[in-house]
């Protein structure tokens, strides 16, 4: 008859029922971040990701991995009233540890999922930004391309040299820049009959 049972020997159903609630005060809180996390993955695949939200991913990282520390010594505490003999556990009341134990596993779990959902979306996020960065540098270099001033920097010591440049400048393949002392080019353009 349990009421003629020892007041002390109810601890392991005090404890049960207090890991129990602990354990059970998990799931609103994980459901709270995978709600998040759900929001945060549509909005990753709809367009990037600002600065502050992936702030966010790394403070829900933190909350998360916080969450795991606490769950590793909760489970080892209901394997060890689950399967060790203990003075103030009954043989029957090791059924509730065990379950303790499964509530435990369960929410390890959704936080691991949750820590992998949260990389993949780092990740998207990454990935979609360098395939923005790098249409638009492919935009760029098209334009540049386009706009762009081909110039050739020449020192033209003889006549052979110089009519090469003036040449191409005619044709318009270069916009030539001339260097080198003035009077050392002029005197050659002037014996090619070139003016420059």
């Amino acid at each position: 008859d349990s009421t003629d049972r020892d007041p002390q020997l109810f601890l392991d159903y005090l404890l049960h029922a207090v890991l129990d609630y602990i354990v059970d005060g998990y799931g609103p809180l994980v459901d709270d971040i995978e709600e998040e996390v759900l929001e945060m993955e549509a909005r990753a695949a709809e367009s990037f990701l600002d600065r502050e939200e992936v702030n966010h991913i790394f403070v829900l990282r933190r909350e998360l991995s916080r969450l795991q520390r606490m769950l590793g010594p909760m489970g080892e505490v209901a394997l060890k009233l689950a399967r060790q003999e203990l003075p103030c556990i009954e043989e029957d009341a090791r059924v509730y540890f065990r379950d303790v134990q499964d509530h435990v596993r369960r929410v390890q779990s959704r936080v691991d999922a949750l820590r992998d959902a949260l990389n993949s979306v780092f990740q998207l996020s990454s990935l979609l930004e360098q395939q923005r960065v790098g249409t638009i540098t492919r935009q760029l270099a098209a334009w540049a391309a386009i706009l762009a001033v081909p110039t050739a920097i020449a020192h033209p010591c003889d006549d052979v040299s110089l009519q090469s440049v003036i040449e191409a400048a005619r044709i318009n393949l270069i916009e030539p820049i001339l260097v080198g002392p003035s009077s050392k080019v002029k005197a050659v353009a002037e014996k090619a009959g070139v003016d420059i």
